[in-house]
């Protein structure tokens, strides 16, 4: 009798759990092998997995897009062809890229996939430490002293000369020199380059700063000279003085200038500032101070933190906080007992281009001594905290920002000095370049050195990274020969990984 296979299928979904399990058990073991074949074939046609990313609405994958970094986007629009329509899409390219850049797609054109294509193969490479090209500049330097004044910002160099009353300026692409003094030749000291201009503090107690395009000058005079900050960005200066005269009493202040518009912004009763982040928005200022909570001993008992003020800068010259918080420092859990200070030295190494901490014992102990670099993405105005071992950095401190959360630093390996990365996000957050090599010999000794590592500068930032030292500058070029400019650049022999 023919079985009405409608009838046993609807019979079937009427069945409890039990008593269906127990009837598909039954059937299965009636098979024949080439009903067997047939099943396994059925079975493998059937997909057991759900494409959330694909059925979401565009909106809502793009939120989820937030928390991928850039690899693992490229990688998952390989899934499917939806995940690589989603993926691709302008909303997910504009997250992504503000992610990373802090810029967006609003402007751009039909090219905004090429336009993140060429930064991500240019972001794999810094993480890599895998530059498109490697060469050497020989630049004007009379003394090992002027390699210690060395700036650097998109593309230029800048340095004192001439007793520090001449600063010059070598643009890297150009291969133009620019040079500025005051009328009167006044001796100049501390040095900061940005896109736009490059300022110096006079020993008289002026800031001056030339436009590198016009190259008219702008002056401001100090309210004193006791200085623990110095940080350009833009047009925009701006200073940490100690122990300031104000109309409320003395404390330690923060003062903006914006060179552009005239405007200058007094940040009141500031703590000791570990940094100062001027953003590329002209409206914001970020400061970072190291917090500690002491006893009447001066006893810690709770891990120091970073406290982070947002600052809005109004056009009558008054400031407000926009956002207040803190971050933990990260120190291994080993390690909580450690003092933590600036590093106030070492920091001015660096030409306030970051926030640079210790975190050594209180007293003789076998415990490690840290460095801890904390770095400020203007784009962004993300904070990271990077970790390393005091003993293994090269001494003097050569350390730079290549891109967002990602320094290189010359690490010191029982004299064998390298380039290394330090990206906490990385799965191992510290490794050596790939292909960055100095070319230096062994130290013989951690003594005095051979070849003067006092005057060696390490300086840099997503396109270029370079080397300075008596012998020479090294440059490494991130960024497509097309790209960069009208200098030329010999390709390196190794391949992208």
């Amino acid at each position: 009798m023919d079985l009405d296979v409608p009838e046993f299928i609807a019979h079937f979904k009427q069945l409890d759990t039990s008593v269906r399990r127990t009837a598909y058990h039954r059937i299965i073991d009636q098979l024949d092998p080439y009903e067997w074949r047939d099943v396994k074939k059925r079975i493998n046609e059937r997909s057991f997995q759900k494409d959330i990313l694909g059925a979401l609405p565009l909106e809502i994958a793009v939120q989820i897009i937030k928390c991928l970094s850039l690899n693992d986007a490229h990688l998952l629009r390989r899934v499917s062809r939806r995940w690589y329509d989603v993926l691709s899409s302008k909303p997910a390219c504009s997250v992504l890229l503000r992610l990373y850049t802090g810029g967006s797609f609003t402007s751009l054109g039909d090219d905004f996939k090429s336009t993140l294509i060429h930064y991500s193969r240019r972001r794999r490479r810094l993480e890599h430490g895998n530059p498109l090209a490697e060469f050497r500049i020989n630049l004007p330097f009379a003394t090992g002293q002027e390699i210690l004044s060395f700036d650097y910002s998109e593309g230029r160099y800048a340095w004192l000369t001439d007793g520090d009353t001449t600063i010059v300026v070598y643009n890297l692409c150009t291969q133009k020199i620019q040079r500025f003094c005051t009328q009167n030749r006044e001796r100049l000291g501390k040095l900061r380059i940005s896109e736009y201009i490059v300022a110096a503090l006079s020993t008289r107690g002026y800031c001056h700063a030339w436009e590198l395009q016009t190259e008219g000058v702008h002056s401001v005079r100090l309210p004193n000279m006791d200085i623990s900050l110095f940080v350009i960005n833009g047009f925009r200066v701006a200073i940490c003085f100690n122990d300031l005269c104000l109309e409320s009493g003395r404390s330690n202040a923060v003062i903006h200038y914006d060179l552009q518009s005239g405007r200058s912004h007094t940040l009141q009763h500031t703590q000791d500032q570990a940094f100062v982040g001027l953003s590329s928005s002209p409206e914001h200022l970020t400061t970072i101070y190291l917090g500690q909570q002491r006893d009447s001993e001066g006893i810690s008992h709770c891990p120091p933190r970073l406290h982070v003020m947002n600052y809005k800068l109004h056009k009558n010259g008054d400031a407000s906080v926009t956002r207040s918080y803190t971050l933990e420092l990260g120190l291994p859990q080993c390690c909580q007992g450690l003092d933590v200070g600036i590093e106030h030295g070492l920091q001015d190494d660096c030409k306030n281009s970051m926030a640079v901490l210790y975190a050594r014992p209180a007293s003789r102990t076998s415990a490690q001594e840290y460095i801890l670099p904390i770095t400020y993405h203007p784009k962004t105005e993300k904070i990271c905290v990077h970790t390393l071992l005091a003993h293994q950095i090269a001494r003097p401190l050569c350390i730079t920002t290549v891109d967002k959360d990602i320094i290189y630093w010359i690490r010191n390996d029982d004299g064998k000095r390298s380039i290394w990365i330090s990206n906490p996000h990385a799965e191992t957050p510290l490794y050596a370049s790939r292909n960055m090599n100095l070319g230096l010999p062994r130290d013989p000794s951690y003594g005095a050195s051979l070849f003067n590592d006092t005057y060696r500068i390490l300086t840099g930032n997503s396109k270029f990274v370079s080397m300075t030292d008596a012998t020479g500058t090294r440059v490494w070029s991130f960024e497509d020969s097309r790209q960069s400019g009208n200098i030329s650049m010999p390709s390196l022999s190794s391949q992208e990984g």
